[in-house]
């Protein structure tokens, strides 16, 4: 570590995690497995297009990043293109919102300037985002990022957003007081304004320079580049193969929401109710990654990440199996079984029996976010970590556009099982794949 990051460390430290709370904290207001499949389930009918939809943003914060990675390489200073690519995404989004809200009464026009500034919005970010996790990794050092990102996503996806969850959960269920469309657009305007100050907060962290940037090489050349870092690299590659299995999980991840309103009757509300509960777990969790991180390695949390998203399909599958059983028919159940004398209503109980799928898809998204970023962070050489970086995430957005709405389709053309059965068998091998990948920390494979 030199001395210029030494220097500004403390400071680099907290503006970089108070940007992960508020940024992450208004993001969260937009939850592809929540709120945004809600929204678009208002607009559209087809499962592959809500899929789609509800993780546009990602996809596209991932898509450009291997061409980012191409020209920032170059630069000594990476900051700039960090503040220009948010502030361009920002407008986009706030554009967005000024056409919701003038063709309002247009659900075909509000759909295609959804698709049309969000993924353009969302191509933006892809330069803002490797930036940041290059920006970090000359910043922040590898024993501190986990505690680093666990405190970005306890107060950004946890304590913060707690409030956010529920300043949405109102707004949901007083449609006198926000009638559609103005609910949704209440929300939107509100997280536009969360990330907007969040990527004001970063753009005062002391970028170092980097000591030794790269000459621009030809473009086939960076193409080859790349092949060979794929076929070189056993890890890397191993790396990327568990990425892709754990890929599946967003087969299902934005249709369990959609599953309880359409096939179990529950209110539209109940997306908000379903966002609390995965807010509060964020709020426990991010530390004890954090830990694990830090002290036996991102491998593991890997590892156990994938457990715990393996185990989500299996209960969603629980779900309707009882379903299918006439379980949730009636309009109460009685707690005769639990010694009482009472009754539960069908809709409150199948809202208890939900809410476990988004306590574990928090928990398993808190780890996988320490996880893979450190990950790549801690085993990419360092000259090459811009295209290590770059790469991953770009990856990462080709199978954003695909298993959401592959999941989708299969869903439209048989059942919401099928595709909650596929997700659940992947992500138990991605677990299992996950074991085979090195460790590169000393300290964590002693722990």
């Amino acid at each position: 570590m030199t001395d210029e990051v030494t220097k500004h460390l403390r400071r680099n430290f907290y503006l970089g995690v108070c940007n992960g709370v508020i940024f992450m904290a208004g993001s969260t207001l937009l939850n592809p497995a929540t709120i945004l499949p809600q929204f678009l389930g208002t607009i559209f009918e087809s499962k592959a297009a809500i899929g789609l939809g509800a993780y546009l943003l990602s996809m596209g914060w991932s898509m450009p990043q291997v061409v980012t990675a191409y020209f920032a390489r170059a630069l000594p200073y990476r900051k700039p293109l960090y503040i220009w690519a948010n502030a361009s995404r920002m407008f986009l989004i706030g554009a967005f919102l000024v056409g919701f809200l003038v063709w309002k009464d247009s659900k075909a026009t509000v759909g295609l300037l959804y698709f049309v500034f969000l993924s353009i919005a969302g191509l933006a970010a892809g330069a803002a985002g490797l930036t940041y996790q290059d920006i970090v990794a000359r910043t922040i050092p590898a024993n501190r990022r986990g505690a680093y990102t666990a405190y970005r996503i306890l107060g950004g996806q946890g304590l913060l957003a707690l409030a956010s969850g529920f300043f949405t959960k109102y707004v949901l269920e007083h449609p006198a007081a926000f009638p559609y469309p103005y609910n949704y657009l209440t929300i939107f305007a509100l997280s536009w304004a969360m990330m907007t100050i969040g990527v004001v907060a970063f753009s005062f962290v002391k970028e170092p320079p980097d000591r030794a940037p790269r000459s621009l090489p030809r473009p086939g050349a960076y193409m080859l580049e790349m092949y060979l870092v794929i076929k070189n690299n056993h890890n890397y590659r191993r790396f990327l193969y568990q990425k892709l299995l754990r890929a599946f999980e967003m087969f299902a991840a934005p249709y369990y929401v959609i599953y309880a309103t359409r096939r179990l009757g529950l209110p539209e509300s109940v997306a908000a109710t379903f966002l609390v509960v995965a807010v509060v777990t964020t709020a426990v969790v991010p530390l004890w990654w954090g830990r694990i991180s830090d002290r036996r390695g991102n491998r593991s949390v890997i590892f156990l990440s994938s457990v715990v998203s393996a185990t989500v399909p299996f209960v969603a599958l629980a779900l309707i199996a009882a379903a299918g059983l006439g379980a949730f028919e009636r309009p109460t159940v009685s707690l005769a079984s639990f010694g009482s004398d009472r009754t539960l209503a069908v809709e409150t109980l199948v809202t208890l029996l939900m809410a476990p799928l988004f306590v574990l898809m928090a928990i398993a998204n808190a780890g996988s976010q320490i996880g893979f970023a450190n990950y790549i962070m801690d085993t990419a050489p360092a000259r090459r970590r811009p295209v290590y970086l770059g790469l991953t995430t770009t990856i990462d957005g080709l199978f954003t556009v695909i298993f959401p709405a592959a999941g989708g389709l299969i869903i439209d053309l048989s059942h919401y099982w099928v595709a909650f059965l596929a997700a659940g068998i992947a992500v138990g091998f991605s677990a299992v794949l996950s074991l085979t990948l090195d460790e590169p920390r000393p300290e964590a494979r002693a722990a």
